[in-house]
Formats: C-alpha cells, structure tokens, sequence
C-alpha cells in the first residue's frame, strides 16, 4: 500500500497500492453478518488463443504467409507496368491509390540537408566521400540534375532527405548515401505512405539456419548495385528528387535520356546480367539481390 489516497466522499476512496488503484470504503454496519466482500479482476488468456499462437510458431516456414497475398498488389503493378527498352528494365512506382495526396516535402528536405551540410563541413573526410559517391552516382547516370524546377504544374513532385551511414570494416563500400522515404511534414504523408510495401523478398530465416546446418560450406555474397538495370518511368521521376549543394536538385535513379544511354553503352554497358536483374518468364519471376547458399 501507497500513502496516495483519493477520498470521493464519506463511503468510498481510492488508495494507491503497488499493483494499481483500488476503490475501498465502508459498508453498512450489520451486526449479524460476519462476512467480508473482496473483488478480484483478472484477464487470463483464452484456452483458443494459447493454442493459436502455439500453432503458429509451429508452423514457422511450413504456413504460407497470410499477408503475402495483400503483398501480391505490388508485384501485380511491378508485372503490368514493367518495360523493357532494349537497354534496361523500366518500372513504376506501386502507387496507392491516395497517391495524389503526397506533399513535396521540400521544407524537410532542406532543413536535414543543411544539418548534413553543416555535418559535412566538419568532417572534411566524410565529406570528400559523400561528394566523390554523388559524382559517382552522376557520371554513372544513376541521378540527374532536374534541369526546371519551376515546371511543377500538374506534377507530383516528392524530396527524399538523404544521409550517410559509415560501416567501418566494410570489404566494399565504407560510405553509403540513404534516402528517406518515410520523411513527410506535419499531418502529411510519406512517399512510404503512398506505396504498397510489396513482399519480403529476404530469404525465410528458418530456411538458411537449416541450410547452414546440412552442409558444411556456406557462401554468402552482396551484388553490386543492380539496380543499375532498372530505370524508373518518367513519370514518377519527379517523386524521388533529392537537394544537393549550390541549390542544385537532382532525380534519384537513372535517366531514360537518350545521350546517357549512349554514354552508359560506350562504356561497355550494353547488355544487363539476368541473374543480377529481373527475369520475368511466363511462368516464374526471378529476383536476386543478396545471395546465401550452402554446399555439401
């Protein structure tokens, strides 16, 4: 018992104890009646409940997903609107259908990307590796400079905050530049917010643990970038601007431009690797970013 106590009026109070408040007060006096009343509340689980989420972590791996199927709404969009154009894949973004609702989120946008900026200034090293990574990224064709930010009618256009994040002992890259797509404004929505999150595409954890204990060689590797094979529609490029220095405002992902194609094939570009891409067949899709395989 606590020392808090609330007195409603003369029959009935309410003291603090460990477990809580508890009403308590007096009864009516009653000299024959020698019982005492106590309440006691109590939630127990249900006898269904328990044996459902019993049967649940027993069949981890074997029960099919019961979102998958909801999941399903952005490879349907992924299938009826990809392209190919003789270069690269082009896909769309899976809208909801709330799409139109999206903000430019440009306000957030800046505000992070002067507190990166004043970040950069600090730190010259990290600093020549965010500017060499976005020069990579231009002479690549992955971004391009939005050549009239002022022709905004009648566009979604959309600003992804971007940072850096260092993985020290990194074999590959060291720096890697992130971009936000859950950032929105005030009572505004993220692009995230406006997107089916499509399925799990990472391998079923209990499949890899079984597969690492029958056998006894195990091979892990990270592919670089695919998705430099993937060029997204024009007309959801204006939803992945980024701000970079000197006010300039870049699109994330590579142009459909004829003259970087041109670039990217003089540099020897000019097929796409299947197994690093996406392989659509008329009866199986094939997607490979990260691979985890084991051997006898």
């Amino acid at each position: 018992m606590k020392d808090n106590v609330y007195k409603v009026n003369d029959e009935l109070i309410f003291r603090e104890t460990e477990f809580g408040w508890v009403a308590g007060g007096r009864l009516q006096e009653n000299k024959n009646n020698n019982n005492l009343s106590c309440y006691l509340l109590k939630d127990d689980d249900s006898v269904e409940d328990t044996l459902k989420l019993f049967f649940e972590l027993e069949s981890l791996g074997i029960k099919d997903d019961p979102y998958y199927h909801k999941d399903d709404q952005a490879m349907n969009i992924f299938k009826e609107t990809m392209q190919f154009n003789n270069e690269r894949y082009v896909v769309e973004l899976p809208f909801l259908k709330n799409w139109k609702e999206l903000s430019d989120n440009f306000s957030v946008a800046k505000q992070r990307f002067q507190n990166l900026w004043r970040r950069l200034q600090r730190d010259k090293i990290l600093h020549s590796q965010y500017l060499e990574t976005i020069q990579d990224y231009l002479n690549q064709g992955i971004i391009e400079k939005v050549k009239n930010t002022e022709a905004n009618i009648h566009k979604q256009v959309y600003y992804l905050p971007h940072q850096t994040i260092k993985r020290e002992g990194r074999v590959t890259t060291s720096t890697s530049i992130v971009f936000d797509a859950a950032s929105h404004q005030t009572n505004e929505l993220s692009l995230n917010d406006c997107l089916w999150p499509g399925p799990n595409l990472n391998p079923n954890l209990l499949d890899v643990l079984i597969s690492f204990r029958l056998n006894r060689i195990a091979i892990s590797s990270d592919i670089r970038p695919a998705f430099l094979q993937i060029c997204l529609a024009n007309k959801h490029k204006d939803t992945v601007r980024f701000l970079w220095k000197e006010r300039m405002e870049m699109r994330k992902w590579i142009s459909n431009d004829t003259t970087l194609m041109s670039q990217w094939a003089a540099k020897g570009f000019d097929t796409y690797p299947v197994d690093t891409s996406v392989s659509l067949g008329s009866n199986k899709t094939k997607i490979v970013h990260n691979c985890i395989k084991c051997f006898k």
